[in-house]
């Protein structure tokens, strides 16, 4: 688990690889990372720079024309003021998300350079009421993690109309109205369960889709599944979904009333690794755990513990990093004081960066687990 999460912290910049930006060679990284693959090292070393401004959001020096120090000041005298928006820890994932979110910020406020206001909400009114409260303090740059994409729009429209650079942090908003988005690779999430499926099911069967709330890595991960099967499974039938809401409950009981409504089932798609645990239970419940198989996405503790006792009913998830919540902090202190990142030329932080998704199933799951885990 150790070496998969150091892989795991490098991730921000091997989202950039898909947009071409390269800062630093694989060779340097192979000698650097330990007990890594080539490629993993190669990503270590593109972010060793970028790891090594957590204490204080400053770049390190530049080597290559084109990068520069800070040229903004802080509106706000002294401290530049950042403030994070995220939902409340209503999942494990998202849980992880905002405690990496927090230890980033708590460590950018100790260098006395920063003031970083993370609030929590529950709901989207409650979530776009906390925007507004953050933007009265004059921000130097925002940060918004959106419940729902729809609610989270207009607001975030607003910020970045008043000039404050925004970054969007896992679930994108209705627009394009921003300067960076941090995000896993959601799409392909959904296009590799529809292979997993697919494959296991030899081309044939009877699929539910257990869907989340509304947003858009919901929508990337129907569209990339839906679109998949319909190209190379053309057998397999979406013949019921439902909404679990990236939680346990809500999701057993959709898949209670699915399971009575439907009595051949094969496999369920989950969109969320706590959707997928409640339909186990539902499943269980019924009786029918020998009919069908569940996959997940997130990489949850307690599904990495299923799959690596070889739970008939659990059998893969799809994973890619909560530390993104550290790196979305830390990068807002960057575009604060219109900095880059250290190791490109260019002075302004990418605009999308995507963590690619790993397949994960019971002959892989101990490489990325970790006892000492809250997630």
């Amino acid at each position: 688990m150790k070496r998969v999460w150091k892989t795991i912290l490098t991730a921000i910049l091997a989202g950039i690889m898909v947009l071409g930006v390269v800062g630093c060679s694989a060779d340097t990284a192979a000698e650097s990372a330990a007990g890594t693959t080539a490629a993993e090292g190669q990503q270590a070393a593109e972010t060793q720079a970028v790891q090594e401004t957590a204490d204080t959001g400053e770049a390190a020096p530049a080597e290559a024309a084109g990068t520069g120090d800070a040229v903004k000041p802080p509106k706000n005298g002294d401290k530049y003021v950042i403030g994070v928006s995220v939902p409340a820890p209503d999942n494990q994932w998202v849980a992880a998300i905002i405690d990496n979110a927090q230890q980033q910020a708590k460590k950018a406020n100790e260098s006395g350079k920063f003031e970083i206001t993370v609030t929590t909400a529950n709901n989207p009114a409650k979530q776009v009421s906390d925007v507004e409260d953050l933007l009265t303090k004059e921000p130097d740059a925002m940060v918004i993690f959106p419940i729902e994409s729809a609610p989270l729009t207009p607001i975030a429209e607003q910020v970045k109309e008043q000039g404050i650079p925004l970054m969007i942090l896992t679930r994108g908003i209705e627009s394009t109205k921003y300067d960076s988005y941090i995000r896993g690779d959601d799409r392909v999430v959904g296009i590799s369960a529809a292979h997993y499926i697919g494959q296991r099911l030899n081309g044939k069967g009877n699929v539910v889709m257990m869907q989340a709330a509304p947003s858009a890595i919901t929508t990337e991960r129907t569209e990339g599944f839906e679109e998949t099967l319909a190209a190379n499974y053309p057998d397999i039938k979406i013949i019921a979904t439902g909404n679990g809401n990236f939680a346990r409950e809500p999701a057993m009981k959709e898949m209670e009333n699915i399971l009575q409504a439907q009595p051949q089932i094969d496999a369920v798609y989950s969109e969320d690794d706590e959707q997928a645990l409640g339909c186990i239970t539902a499943i269980k419940n019924a009786g029918r755990e020998s009919e069908m198989f569940v996959t997940g996405v997130g990489g949850n503790k307690s599904v990495l513990e299923a799959l690596m006792d070889n739970d008939p009913l659990m059998a893969a998830t799809f994973f890619y990093s909560p530390l993104q919540g550290g790196s979305a902090v830390e990068l807002a202190q960057l575009m604060a004081q219109d900095k880059g990142m250290s190791d490109l030329w260019e002075k302004s932080i990418p605009r999308e960066i995507i963590f690619a998704a790993d397949t994960i199933t019971s002959e892989n799951a101990a490489d990325y687990y970790d006892e000492n885990s809250q997630y």
